[in-house]
């Protein structure tokens, strides 16, 4: 059996490897901006999946006060609000953007960790059961990020989290492309079958107008 190790344990030796969004406090509503450097949320995190489209930002001289909370490429972010525990990887051409305070920053010792592995990890029923354990008999505004660098995953050798991680993203590309499909089929097959055949309500093309049982003679 793979041997298990707290989440926690496998950070980089940099000093605040993990950490969560600033407070409000220290990002005031009143500091953001229409144009500038990006400011992630939940909005950004979907399982496995770095959503890009920002709607707020800041201006250079506040992201470098809040440079501890800078986004590196293959930096893990979790979410602490709304679906807590939803992971995504920092892609590697973000530019320069933030945290905000609903996602928590983790930055692995990637000669130990394969970061697309621990996200899939993280996304997987395996840490929401020992989450949802944890979490039990509490009441919780958000995720507690005690309890998920408390969490354990399995930690098999780095070219086996690359492995697995690569086969890991081809099923979830192909899951997309199925769910695309069937997003395209819902749409563009009523399209066109208007398009060829118009309104059958209104009978736009003048098509003759027979009963089914005669159908056949027609």
């Amino acid at each position: 059996m793979r041997s298990l190790i707290q989440i926690g344990s496998l950070a980089s030796d940099e000093s605040g490897a993990f950490k969560i969004g600033p407070f409000d406090s220290s990002l005031k509503k009143s500091e953001l901006v229409g144009k500038g450097i990006p400011v992630a949320g939940i909005e950004n995190v979907l399982p496995n999946q770095f959503e890009r489209g920002f709607r707020r930002f800041i201006t250079p001289t506040k992201f470098e006060e809040l440079a501890d909370y800078e986004i590196r490429p293959d930096d893990v972010l979790v979410t602490t609000m709304g679906t807590i525990g939803r992971a995504a990887v920092a892609p590697p051409d973000l530019g320069r953007a933030i945290i905000d305070s609903h996602l928590f920053r983790m930055r692995f010792d990637t000669i130990r960790v394969h970061p697309p592995y621990l996200c899939h990890a993280l996304n997987s029923g395996f840490v929401a059961d020992q989450l949802s354990r944890r979490a039990r008999g509490a009441i919780m505004d958000g995720l507690n990020t005690t309890i998920l660098r408390e969490c354990v995953v399995p930690l098999p050798s780095l070219s086996e989290q690359q492995r697995i991680a690569g086969q890991l993203e081809q099923a979830d590309g192909l899951r997309r492309t199925r769910r695309y499909a069937l997003e395209l089929s819902d749409t563009f097959l009523p399209a066109a079958f208007l398009q060829l055949f118009g309104d059958p309500v209104r009978n736009t093309k003048r098509w003759p107008i027979v009963a089914v049982e005669e159908a056949g003679t027609v």
